[in-house]
């Protein structure tokens, strides 16, 4: 009973200080196609707040004592400026930091760890007398040690977690109805997940001790396990003697029975570590394993069997969960924190006093899973609470990111205190007469639209480069700072920001989102040229505008070549009658990348498609491609599939084909051939959208300029291409892939308190504008890898460690939604590492790129594109447990 008063109490205060975070939630329940992501009158996004200070670091939490892990301190560093506090709960001594309600400082203190307790107590009543005493004498230092911050919350914190451990300090722990290996039911109360184990089972689990490591001992194991930590990197939690440790790809299996599991969890990752069995950290020898020691580093020899196997599968998941030379058996799982799509806490017995849980991590890729049991009362809590801190911050607290953490030392010893200044790439702190400014030299962009429109492709010889109209992205927040349009003496911009034609202005408010039809792409040679935009508010009275009519025609107007191929030969690449030949006077392809359905229920929402009896010389191809929602449910089957253990591999291919996810590859695939194929054959100007004109269209039109410019196609030239027509024309990555959010919600928030006996790291409502759009367009480059992959000076690897940084946020080059946020909002490339970088130096260029390939179009007859697509197994079965991966040189 006093134990659930106290449990009362904690979650009493929790809720009260969760009211003073404020949470960007999209509770709308709308189809993407039929509602604005972006809100004209909203003024915050979300990152606004990246220009405040950055949260205080929280001290290192240690399952066996109270001692900060590998010289990680309980307080912030002096170059660490504390978080705004919630208004309700300000520090009221101005002399006092404020500190987060979640910093292990004011949450978790406790005296020891129940296992170590219990093995020095004599019998259980001996044992309760103890803990009783132990709990107050730490409560009444833990109340003078967090006065004037919070000590109420803080000392019936410690208190509900000291009561808990007391209940724990047993030598064996023994639950009942107990089975690890089957899933859980799922029953919702309107407080979030409820997860009980079966009931069918009646299996009993010993508990050992845990096993204590000094500070030391843990430093050198985390050492042997990863190496050096990343920089910016700290470590935030360690964990020893973990139970029913179990990873989707089953490479747990590959660590030795009598091998301990440790948990280190640091700003970036979550890292589960196998090592030595005895209670000092060595090594245990048995009959199958030998023992093999090195100066610092004690491992179990692999058998032959685990040696042979991952030495054989070069690009085998397996190798990768290995630490140092193959023959180590220290078996490494690892997770991004920002890469975890939610985190259930699971009481393994809700009807004993123990209160031992297990937690299981679902990733965002593929559906992959992490689970660990701990031995000590608070610190399944204790790792609940970190995780909900770091994983999931929420859109207002996005320095959380390690993206901006890795660098936060280096910006905040380079941040200068100047006269307010009215340039937009530097970033102001506060709204005074002075500004804080960062010095850091910004990290070099590989799009450069001078450079990239004018010097190479040489578009001014054709087209008008609008240097000013969208310069403070005044005309369209989500495109690029310089645009390219047509005819300079009917539409320029008139070489200033408020003397922008008319026509210009009006087009663009006849567009969704403002994103009238701009070039992304142009030939100077043969004047092909793909342009992109939204779709147009035509609504159900049919709206026209002569200013978007006339824009289209001055698009069209261009001189173009006639086809002089023969019928037979374009047979053979079409595959289709109707794409031979463009209809009779049709000088604009316009190509709507929508199913026709979605395009007439979109009239209903104010938008809709182009007549073309309005827009002349013009024809319109509808192209089925599926939107946001339509991807992730494919998305969600085929992970589901890939991480199955009970698959029948005889109808592989027809499950793989009954998610749809190949479905909507060749769909996409199929509309940038056409695109490629009517600019490259008829040099005819292609405009291409879909609804906001930032996901179907940024795929569509990037895959076409990969199969028309070869430049695309080496490392450089993809990495511009990304920034171009992703990054820089607005492609949401922060909405899409919810960074800094869990699945289901929008910010982070929790759906109960962690004393309750099952919580959950996020929400059970819809999960509204997240969508593996950019994963599947990496698909689509794949696809062109492994059908031609003498044509791309990047290998299958490559686009493989792409993805994988998708989700990480080790980077900062995929944050945030648009081009202005990056560049004057939150100043990405001055406060985080590039990606492109990291790759650059990491991965090789493929042997099997030919340079001569560099001047050629790629351009293969469509039926043999669209029948050769077939599964990205390296990604998507990546944590899958049956072996799925083909072996292949690491340079391939």
């Amino acid at each position: 009973m006093a134990l659930q008063e106290s449990r009362d109490l904690l979650s009493e205060d929790v809720d009260h200080l969760w009211d003073g975070f404020a949470i960007d939630s999209d509770d709308d329940d709308v189809d993407v196609d039929d509602v604005d992501v972006l809100d004209d009158t909203e003024t915050l996004t979300p990152v606004d707040l990246l220009m405040e200070s950055v949260p205080v670091q929280p001290a290192a939490a240690d399952s066996n004592n109270n001692e900060p892990v590998l010289g990680v301190t309980a307080t912030a560093t002096t170059n660490t400026a504390p978080a705004p506090a919630p208004a309700s709960n300000q520090n009221t001594n101005a002399n006092s930091p404020w500190m987060h309600p979640l910093h292990p400082s004011v949450l978790f203190q406790d005296s020891s760890s129940p296992a170590s307790s219990a093995s020095a107590s004599a019998s259980t009543n001996a044992t309760t007398s103890a803990s009783v005493a132990s709990t107050s004498t730490s409560g009444h230092l833990l109340m003078k040690q967090t006065a004037g911050m919070l000590s109420s919350f803080a000392s019936r914190a410690a208190h509900s977690i000291q009561s808990s451990a007391a209940a724990l300090e047993q030598k064996h722990l023994k639950i009942n109805n107990i089975n690890i290996n089957n899933n859980v039911n799922v029953n919702g109360n309107g407080n979030g997940n409820i997860l009980t184990p079966p009931s069918s089972s009646q299996q009993t689990v010993l508990m050992p001790p845990a096993m204590t490591l000094d500070p030391q001992a843990k430093a050198q194991l985390l050492k042997n396990a990863v190496g050096e930590l990343l920089p910016g990197e700290k470590v935030i939690m360690f964990l020893t003697s973990l139970q029913n440790v179990k990873d989707s790809s089953h490479s747990h299996l590959l660590a030795s029975p009598q091998q301990d599991w440790s948990c280190a969890m640091t700003f970036y990752r979550l890292i589960l570590l196998s090592h030595g069995g005895s209670s000092s950290g060595s090594s245990s020898s048995s009959s199958s394993d030998s023992t093999d020691c090195h100066e610092g580093q004690e491992h179990v020899v692999v058998p032959d069997w685990r040696k042979e196997w991952v030495e054989s599968a070069s690009v085998s998941r397996y190798a990768q969960h290995f630490s140092g030379q193959t023959n180590n058996a220290s078996v490494v799982i690892s997770i991004p924190l920002a890469s975890m799509d939610r985190v259930d806490r699971v009481v393994l017995d809700p009807n004993m006093a123990q209160d031992v849980s297990l937690l299981k991590i679902f990733g965002k890729d593929n559906g992959r899973m992490i689970q660990f049991a701990t031995t000590g009362a608070g610190d399944a809590a204790r790792a609940l609470e970190a995780l909900q801190t770091y994983a999931f911050p929420g859109r207002r607290n996005l320095g959380y990111l390690f993206a901006f953490e890795s660098r936060r030392e280096q910006v905040m010893a380079s941040m200068t205190t100047t006269p307010q200044t009215t340039i937009a790439t530097m970033t102001t702190q506060d709204t005074g007469t002075a500004s804080n400014v960062i010095a850091t030299p910004p990290t070099v962009r590989r799009f450069d639209a001078e450079r990239e429109w004018v010097t190479r492709q040489g578009v001014h010889h054709q087209w008008h480069v609008w240097r000013h109209a969208n310069a403070q992205y005044q005309l369209c927040a989500s495109y690029p700072h310089m645009l390219v349009g047509p005819m300079p003496d009917v539409l320029s911009d008139a070489g200033s920001i408020t003397n922008v034609s008319p026509m210009i202005r009006q087009t663009a408010v006849f567009r969704s989102e403002k994103r009238l039809p701009v070039l992304t792409w142009g030939n100077r040679n043969d004047k092909a040229s793909i342009w992109r935009c939204s779709q147009p508010k035509v609504g159900l009275q049919g709206n026209r505008s002569s200013a978007d009519e006339r824009f289209l025609a001055q698009i069209g107007a261009a001189p173009y070549r006639t086809c002089h191929f023969p019928r037979e030969w374009l047979w053979q690449l079409t595959g289709d009658a109707d794409l031979i030949t463009p209809p009779q006077g049709v000088r604009l392809v316009i190509l709507d990348l929508r199913p026709k359905t979605s395009a007439i229920a979109n009239r209903t929402g104010g938008y809709g498609y182009e007549n073309t009896s309005y827009y002349t010389g013009s024809s319109l191809t509808f192209c089925n491609v599926g939107n946001i929602h339509a991807v992730r449910d494919a998305y969600q089957k085929v992970s589901s599939l890939c991480t199955a253990e009970k698959v029948n591999d005889v109808q592989w291919t027809s499950l793989v084909e009954d998610t749809k996810w190949l479905q909507q590859l060749r769909y996409i695939l199929s509309a940038s051939w056409q695109t490629a194929y009517w600019a490259h054959i008829h040099r005819l100007p292609v405009v291409v959208h879909c609804s906001h004109g930032w996901d179907r269209t940024s795929q569509v039109a990037a895959l076409a300029q990969l199969m028309l410019d070869g430049h695309y196609r080496t490392l450089q030239g993809f990495a511009t291409l990304v920034e171009k027509d992703f990054m820089s024309f607005g492609h949401p990555f922060h909405t899409r892939c919810g960074h800094g959010e869990g699945r289901g919600e929008r910010g982070g928030g929790t759906s109960s308190h962690p004393s309750s006996s099952t919580t959950s790291s996020s929400s059970t409502g819809d999960e509204g504008q997240i969508s593996p759009i950019f994963i599947q367009f990496l698909d689509g480059v794949y696809q062109l890898v492994n059908q031609y992959p003498h044509y791309f000076e990047f290998s299958t690897r490559y686009l493989l460690a792409l993805s994988e940084h998708v989700y990480s946020c080790r980077f900062g080059t995929l944050l945030c939604d648009t081009e202005r946020e990056r560049e004057v909002v939150a100043n990405i490339r001055q406060r985080t590492h590039c990606l492109w970088e990291f790759l650059e130096e990491s991965m090789e260029r493929s042997v099997l790129y030919d340079p001569s390939t560099a001047s050629k179009v790629l351009l293969m007859p469509q039926s043999v594109l669209l029948r050769n697509v077939t599964l990205w197994t390296d990604r998507h079965a990546l944590y899958g447990p049956k072996p799925t991966l083909r072996t292949l040189p690491k340079n391939v």
